[in-house]
């Protein structure tokens, strides 16, 4: 009954799901017990709980900063107000980020735009209850990210992962780095040049305070959008930022890179 309670996604759904984790438990107790190992099944069973704990693919929030800044202070919440309202709905009773891993704040210029994100998110769903991960997405922002981050860490808003209940990514610091717009704007090369020093003077900031940078690439599919091979970056990356390497995958690149 546990596991065909959660076979749609409702609110309330965090409550299921735990209830399904600690049916599982006392099943896998007994059964080792009477056994003395596990049936394929029940191993698979733990592995999938393991790996999507909400038993979802998790999803990620974005909205662009120009929104918050008239958000701010407002009693209107916006569509993304709402947007994290209904999830805060579904994942009461668990984790949040089992369901929504972070709200991206595209297009972030300065830290009033991040400042303005945590208000939204506090008047929404409560201080804390996810991350909010900085875009920086065009040459100026990228100039300005250290900056930006300094002053955010500075003054210890609610972004950090280590604030966020039950996150697994706790102590850690994601920031987005926009591979196609900066192409645009200021052609490839100088675009994967500014993203390099970007990425080394940002980690310097992040120990800092302390924090593993996570850096979330946001590349497209071909060269010039910040595509290619991982491996053809991994170098010029700063040694923080290969231990947990998470980028984007561009629609036009799903069937290319799966498809056989």
């Amino acid at each position: 009954w546990a596991l065909a309670d959660v076979s749609r996604v409702l609110a309330g759904d965090g409550i299921r799901v735990d209830t399904l984790r600690r049916a599982l438990a006392g099943l896998t107790k007994v059964v080792k017990k009477k056994l003395g190992q596990l049936p394929l099944m029940l191993e698979e069973m733990q592995g999938l709980l393991k790996l999507f704990p909400g038993m979802v693919l998790p999803v990620e929030l974005r909205e662009e900063s120009t929104v918050f800044l008239k958000l701010q202070g407002k009693k209107h919440i916006g569509a993304i107000g709402k947007m994290l309202r209904k999830a805060a709905q579904i994942s009461e009773g668990g984790p949040m980020c089992q369901y929504v891993q972070g709200l991206i704040v595209s297009m972030t210029r300065s830290a009033a735009d991040l400042e303005a994100a945590v208000d939204v998110v506090d008047r929404t769903i409560g201080k804390g209850n996810i991350r909010v991960i900085p875009l920086f997405e065009r040459g100026q922002d990228l100039d300005a990210a250290v900056e930006t981050l300094d002053t955010v860490l500075g003054n210890n808003l609610e972004i950090l992962a280590n604030s966020v209940p039950d996150d697994p990514r706790r102590s850690k610091m994601e920031i987005m780095l926009g591979y196609s717009d900066t192409s645009k704007r200021m052609g490839a090369f100088a675009s994967r040049r500014r993203i390099f020093h970007a990425m080394h003077e940002l980690s310097d900031v992040c120990k800092k305070y302390r924090l593993e940078p996570v850096f979330f690439h946001g590349s497209g599919g071909s060269v010039t959008r910040g595509g290619g091979s991982v491996q053809e970056q991994f170098a010029a990356w700063p040694e923080a930022a290969r231990r947990i390497v998470k980028l984007t995958l561009q629609g036009e690149m799903v069937e290319r890179t799966f498809v056989t």
